[in-house]
């Protein structure tokens, strides 16, 4: 168990913060995306449709000015 603080002291220096290099967030969004498969023969282009209809819908909520979005509730 020596051997792994050696290990984690160097590569907390080399990399920095943890919260840098945590892929959490982007495993997260996979995961919701991975639910917007519609053809399982093109599983890419499906997940790559449902970021695009995602992105959208944000960009969308964001400029709708009397409508009640997630992006401007009070």
């Amino acid at each position: 168990m020596v051997h792994i603080v050696i290990h984690l002291v160097r590569e907390c220096r080399l990399d920095g913060l943890v919260h840098y290099r945590w892929m959490y967030h982007v495993e997260r969004a996979l995961g919701q995306y991975k639910y917007t498969i519609r053809n399982k023969a093109a599983p890419k282009g499906s997940i790559a449709k449902g970021y695009i209809a995602d992105e959208l819908l944000t960009f969308c909520s964001r400029y709708l000015v009397n409508a009640p979005t997630v992006h401007n509730r009070p």
